[in-house]
């Protein structure tokens, strides 16, 4: 979520962004099993962003998913399939948008991840490809 709000808000100072299991829907967010389960984070979470079911415009305005027409930096992004705490549907709705707005961003999905990494050719994976997309934004 940080890396793709701050090259929207900040793009004078960012040349490109790279996000892990990010929340790119913050309405979407609050569906997740984990907060459904958890009412302590549920309402920490509303404290922090808001309620979306008060402050829906107010989430949906600081979604990169509903931004994405005015972020101008390219990203990557990479998502586990397993993720439980962020849910999938966040990257596959991204994806949608990139290719409806024509865009030349990349969603990357690891089969065999969550959350965080688990295993070490992911995380091999996941730093060479940022790190040979970091240089090829950064020398454009």
């Amino acid at each position: 979520y940080s890396s793709l709000m701050l090259i929207h808000l900040y793009p004078e100072m960012f040349q490109c962004a790279v996000s892990m299991a990010g929340v790119m829907d913050l309405p979407l967010m609050f569906s997740s099993k984990d907060l459904s389960r958890n009412p302590q984070l549920y309402q920490k979470l509303v404290e922090i962003v808001g309620d979306p079911k008060t402050d829906l415009k107010t989430l949906v305005d600081k979604s990169p998913l509903y931004l994405l027409k005015d972020i101008r930096k390219p990203f990557l992004l990479f998502h586990g399939m397993k993720d439980k705490r962020v849910r999938l549907e966040h990257a596959f709705r991204m994806q949608q948008m990139i290719q409806l707005n024509d865009q030349d961003n990349e969603v990357v999905i690891f089969e065999d991840e969550g959350h965080a990494f688990n295993h070490t050719n992911s995380i091999i994976y996941y730093l060479a490809q940022s790190l040979d997309f970091i240089k090829a934004s950064i020398n454009k």
